[in-house]
């Protein structure tokens, strides 16, 4: 296991590739120059978004070391950006927001003056906060406050658990360096591990297929992997390992992979709220087990209950939305406590229908969702395979009627969906979050 901590002065080694290799004394230098940047400014919270990961890790440890409070936002859209330059302090980018030039540009050239690195060598202050943002399924993003302590826990945990697995590889990931699961997993946890990572995500398919050559770890969502696992063409570069978060991947698509790579990737189960809580590899096991760091434990209506050291009350029980019951040495997930719902007064998990609606012989993946009128309903989003697709050729009422009658062997009629749309894939954004107000729109 590797020792967490900011990359050593002492000696120079490969920390990030680009085009070139990068080094730790190449981190340090940018580190320094935007400190130098920064420090003019009398700002204490800083939008901060940048494509290249080694410039983003250079602009967000800059801010830290200099006492300033990094602010990360939920996307890149255009409008967003500027929502949140105009209530924070300052921006640090890699790119205009709208017609203003960011505070500080995130890239870099070398600076000519003399450096002396040691005059922000040290460690950043354990309650040094950073601002994430959720993206939510309801489009209303949520802040989550984290501290480096918090943060620093996490990666610790990652290198005593998955340090050998990932040892001799480079990390790079289809996920956003934004987000906390592709911060901790493909910036930080590299990073302070003196591990190599690929500074430019994989975006698509084709950039996969072109990924570094040597041996990897890949960083992944259940999205980009269950397109990854659907490719005619047999997949290269086969990684090391896998990670995936952001939702349980489906049987098939670790079936596939498994086929292809010779393995499966691990799962990591937890939020932007708790961070990693559990993990699981469906080669092995079915049931989540728990990071041995956290303490769990079942409520009375079945929700799970974490005491965790990436949370800032350590001592506090903190009951997240999912229910659970005890399985193995962990537990398996009943699906989320928020899509339990009320139709006619029967209590349904959406989660349970979604489930079975997706063994039927036609859909190849679905999303159920709530709507409210004079009484409330089921809806279901549909995304039909090639058979199914030739059926709703022939007749829409029919399929809605065929997959009406086979969800009523397991449910009341009363409960049953009674509004359809058949799409060409679920609304989900990059990190595989459902985009709850954009299939409403879809009823509307």
């Amino acid at each position: 296991m590797n020792k967490i901590s900011l990359p050593p002065l002492s000696i120079t080694y490969t920390t990030a590739i680009r085009d070139t290799e990068l080094s730790n004394q190449d981190w340090w230098e940018q580190v320094y120059g935007k400190y130098k940047q920064i420090e003019a400014f009398p700002y204490q919270h800083w939008l901060l978004f940048a494509d290249d990961s080694f410039d983003f890790s250079c602009c967000f440890f800059a801010l830290l070391l200099a006492g300033k409070t990094p602010v990360l936002p939920p996307n890149l859209q255009v409008e967003t950006l500027k929502h949140f330059a105009q209530k924070l302090d300052a921006v640090c980018a890699d790119r205009n927001v709208g017609q203003h030039e960011p505070d500080v540009y995130t890239d870099y050239k070398s600076l000519s003056e003399t450096k002396d690195y040691k005059d922000i060598y040290r460690d950043v202050g354990s309650e040094q906060e950073v601002f994430l943002y959720t993206s939510g399924s309801t489009g209303e993003p949520k802040r989550v406050v984290k501290k480096w302590r918090q943060l620093q826990a996490e990666v610790e945990t990652l290198e005593s658990c998955f340090g050998e697995d990932v040892d001799k590889t480079t990390i790079c990931g289809s996920v956003s360096h934004q987000h906390i699961y592709g911060l901790l997993f493909t910036v930080l946890w590299p990073l302070l591990s003196q591990r190599v990572w690929q500074v430019r995500p994989i975006k698509y398919i084709e950039d996969y297929r072109f990924a570094v050559k040597e041996s990897i770890s890949f960083v992944s969502s259940p999205s980009f992997l269950e397109h990854l696992s659907r490719q005619i063409a047999p997949l290269e570069n086969r990684p090391k390992y896998c990670f995936s978060s952001g939702g349980a991947l489906k049987d098939e698509t670790v079936k596939l992979l498994a086929q292809q790579w010779q393995l499966a990737p691990t799962e990591v189960f937890g939020s932007s709220e708790t961070g990693g809580v559990a993990y699981r590899n469906q080669l092995i096991q079915q049931h989540w087990s728990v990071f041995q760091c956290i303490k769990w434990r079942i409520s009375a209506n079945n929700a799970l209950q974490i005491r965790s050291p990436y949370l800032v009350d350590l001592e506090r029980w903190y009951e997240m939305d999912d229910a659970v019951e005890e399985s193995g040495d962990g537990f398996k997930l009943l699906g989320r406590l928020d899509r339990i719902v009320k139709i006619a007064e029967k209590r349904v998990c959406l989660d349970q229908m979604s489930r079975l609606l997706e063994k039927h012989q036609w859909v190849r993946e679905c999303d159920l969702l709530t709507l409210s009128s004079s009484r409330d309903c089921i809806a279901a989003v549909v995304v039909l395979n090639n058979c199914g697709l030739k059926q709703l050729k022939a007749s829409r009422h029919a399929v809605n009627k065929t997959l009406r009658m086979y969800l009523a062997d397991y449910f009341e009629t009363v409960t049953l969906p009674r509004k359809w749309r058949y799409i060409d894939s679920l609304m989900v954004n990059s990190q595989g979050k459902r985009q709850l107000a954009k299939m409403r729109s879809l009823f509307t």
